[in-house]
């Protein structure tokens, strides 16, 4: 027992010295942005008017962050370093010239989309300092990092099992300093640990640990002033940069999940005025595109999309408010679009011997992000074709002030290129199909809910085709152990594919019939005839959707 006792006394000690403080910084220039970097900001600035151009300023309000309160009992303090809180190890780290390795491949596979942490933050987790180990937020890092690489690895084996269980190890490491991390006094790096955690679950199939994750770190970031312009003179350039990177990393993450969920953002864009990130340098890029910064242009996009179309306020507009939103909107997301270097239109061949390599995996979620943001701005054009047919249905091709309603056949088109990425997805659990999967999901809807509407159109048959694949891999999900998360999934869109199959076999058996049903009328009375019934049919499908 006094054995016992000399033990704990002796670990205290060690737990109560205080932490190092951390600064990091970054080797990184910031080049002259390209031409397509141009576009983009030209129209962000213009969309997110409290955005600074100069990230300088003379006025730093120093530290925003508090200290932990106290609770009522007298004495009774909490801090996360007196030992009261136990970290437990799930999974010992490598050795030095393993980790190194795993580092190394993590910055050339996933820094440059998620540029999470610069070359300088990486060298420090290579030290493998002893006093590190105590640091909560270091453990944390240095677990995310590991953990990142070996679902990369993942991506690249038949058999994903090994790497998969490396990687949830590590990731088990780290998720056991979140208490630490949500208590302490928030620095940089603990918003990146706590961020890079929400990377890792984002891409399973749970979205509620993504979402508690993502506040914490949004709130931490919150809490030392990444979302101001503001900068402390005494930090230079290029951590100002590094902490620009790491809250767009956040915001454009806060985004996604409050389109995907039809929540509030965490971060108000009333309530930021931090600058845009400068352009990566060119070893950082992936073929000389910029992805933070197309997915920060594209977040800009989303947070409006919410907040004119989606948000408890936007659902008191009228229809012509409405309406003028979708237009507005969907102005705002081709001219974004157009300044992208991302090839939207263009088909991709990957055969079946070649490993998926990140820029691909980064240009599809681009891709496939730019389709549900398109998806959720026509549906609210669908709802306001709905409310204006219910006022006037005679009113159906167009509505006062000469503004005619948005039309489907993009948004179709649009969901058929996104179906067609399928082919080129890696299939099984990877981290990459729980990301989009919801966008699959999306795009299948559209497609089957025209079908049902519209099954005599000539692109039926190859859309009930196009749709196959998804329900496949939903399949095989479902299979692997992913039942409860993907049952509802796999169920809803079964069910909109039987419907739509059986529609399009009565529309072909029938169409000799209705052929000559209509003989004897003019061309004009069944041309308006089918306009209107079309129009009704469509509409009440997408409401009953």
């Amino acid at each position: 027992m006094e054995e016992e006792l000399k033990r704990v006394s002796q670990q205290k000690i060690v737990e109560e010295r205080p932490a190092q403080s951390t600064t990091v910084t970054s080797n990184s220039t910031s080049p002259s942005p390209n031409r397509a970097s141009e576009n983009v900001h030209e129209f962000m600035w213009e969309y997110l008017p409290h955005t600074y151009r100069s990230p300088q300023s003379e006025h730093w309000p120093g530290d925003q962050s508090q200290t932990i309160s106290q609770f009522s009992s007298p004495g009774m303090q909490i801090y996360p370093t007196i030992g009261i809180l136990s970290r437990r190890v799930f999974k010992s780290l490598p050795s030095k010239p393993a980790a190194q390795a795993l580092i190394k491949q993590y910055m050339l596979s996933f820094h440059s989309a998620y540029p999470l942490f610069d070359h300088s933050t990486s060298l420090r987790l290579m030290e493998y300092n002893s006093e590190d180990f105590h640091d909560p937020a270091w453990w944390g890092c240095i677990n995310v990092v590991l953990a990142i690489s070996h679902r990369f690895r993942a991506m690249n084996k038949l058999n994903n099992s090994v790497e998969d269980y490396q990687a949830w190890g590590y990731l088990q490491n780290a998720l056991a300093t979140v208490t630490e991390l949500t208590m302490m006094q928030p620095t940089l790096t603990t918003v990146q640990a706590l961020l890079g955690m929400a990377l890792i679950v984002q891409g399973t199939s749970n979205s509620r640990p993504f979402s508690t994750l993502l506040s914490s770190a949004i709130r931490g970031a919150q809490d030392i002033g990444l979302h101001r312009h503001n900068v402390d003179p005494k930090i230079n350039i290029d951590e100002v940069e590094q902490r620009k990177r790491v809250f767009w990393i956040a915001y454009f993450l806060d985004k996604d999940l409050s389109l995907q969920l039809s929540q509030p953002p965490f971060q108000d864009d009333d309530e930021m005025d931090v600058g845009f990130p400068s352009g990566m340098r060119e070893h950082d890029s992936v073929n000389n595109v910029d992805f933070l910064q197309i997915r920060v242009g594209l977040a800009v996009i989303q947070a409006q999309v919410y907040k004119r179309l989606l948000s408890v306020r936007a659902s008191k507009q009228s229809v012509l408010e409405r309406f003028a939103a979708v237009s507005d909107l969907e102005d705002i997301l081709y001219a974004w679009k157009d300044s992208t270097p991302i090839k939207f239109e263009e088909m991709y061949i990957t055969p079946t011997n070649v490993r998926f390599s990140p820029p691909l995996i980064y240009e599809m979620i681009v891709r496939l992000t730019y389709f549900k943001t398109l998806d959720i701005i026509f549906n609210h054009s669908i709802l306001g074709m709905a409310e204006e047919a219910a006022n006037s249905m005679a009113r159906a091709a167009e509505v006062e002030g000469g503004y005619i309603l948005p039309a489907s056949p993009l948004c179709k088109v649009q969901a058929r290129k996104a179906l067609q990425l399928i082919h080129v997805t890696p299939m099984g659990d990877y981290a990459y199909i729980w990301v989009v999967l919801h966008i699959f999901v999306s795009a299948t809807k559209t497609l089957l809910s025209n079908v049902c509407s519209e099954p005599s159109q000539t692109l039926a048959q190859s859309d009930v085709e196009l749709i196959q694949p998804l329900l496949n891999l939903l399949g095989t999900l479902i299979n692997g152990g992913q039942r409860d998360e993907v049952a509802k999934m796999y169920d809803t869109c079964q069910e909109m594919y039987e419907e739509a199959v059986q529609r399009l076999r009565t529309a072909n058996s029938q169409y000799m019939q209705i052929d000559q049903g209509s003989v004897g009328k003019s061309s004009s009375q069944r041309q308006e005839k089918e306009s209107v019934e079309d129009f009704i049919r469509r509409i009440e499908s997408y409401v009953a959707d």
